[in-house]
C-alpha cells in the first residue's frame, strides 16, 4: 500500500469495501460527500453555479467513485480524498 493520511475511520471503511461489506461504500461516500460538495463548489465558476448544482455534481461523481472503487482500493496510489478530488 502507498503512503496514505486516510484517517483510521477512512482507512477502516475502505478495508470493509475490499472486504465485501455492503453497507461499507455507502457509508464511506456519506462520510465524505461534505467535502467532495466543498471541492465541487470551489471549483464550479459563477456562470455554472447559476446553472447546476454542486449537489447533483457530487451524486454524479459519487456514481464514478462507486464504479471505480475496486480499483482504487486495489493499489491505494493516494490517499482516498485525494483520489475523489
Amino acid at each position: 500500500m502507498a503512503f496514505s493520511t486516510d484517517s483510521a475511520d477512512t482507512t477502516a471503511m475502505l478495508d470493509a469495501v475490499a472486504a465485501g461489506i455492503p453497507a461499507a461504500l455507502a457509508r464511506l461516500l456519506q462520510r465524505h460527500h461534505p467535502f467532495l460538495k466543498r471541492v465541487i463548489e470551489m471549483r464550479m465558476g459563477p456562470a455554472l453555479r447559476s446553472r447546476v448544482d454542486a449537489s447533483d455534481v457530487a451524486q454524479e461523481t459519487q456514481i464514478m467513485i462507486a464504479a471505480g472503487i475496486e480499483q482504487f482500493i486495489k493499489f491505494r496510489p493516494m490517499s482516498f480524498r485525494i483520489w475523489i478530488r
